[in-house]
């Protein structure tokens, strides 16, 4: 049995915010729609992507957060 990707939150987030590439959302619905991805390896999927973009985050915010004190003690 397979999933229902238009229902599930998981894939619209990754659908909309995670994953840039069309090919690999089309193989993600499809490996949803026909059952060789389950909803624990999407949502394990989401959840990595989703710390990345935290990690990478965090990581520019140091680095702009280090140029502002560098403008600001010119001031």
């Amino acid at each position: 049995m397979g999933g229902i990707p238009e229902d599930c939150v998981v894939y619209e987030m990754l659908l909309y915010h995670l994953v840039e590439s069309d090919k690999e959302l089309v193989e993600m619905y499809h490996d949803c729609k026909n059952g060789t991805m389950m909803c624990g390896e999407c949502k394990a999927k989401a959840g990595n992507m989703i710390r990345i973009f935290f990690e990478d985050l965090s990581n520019r915010r140091k680095v702009a957060e280090g140029e502002a004190r560098k403008i600001l003690s010119n001031y």
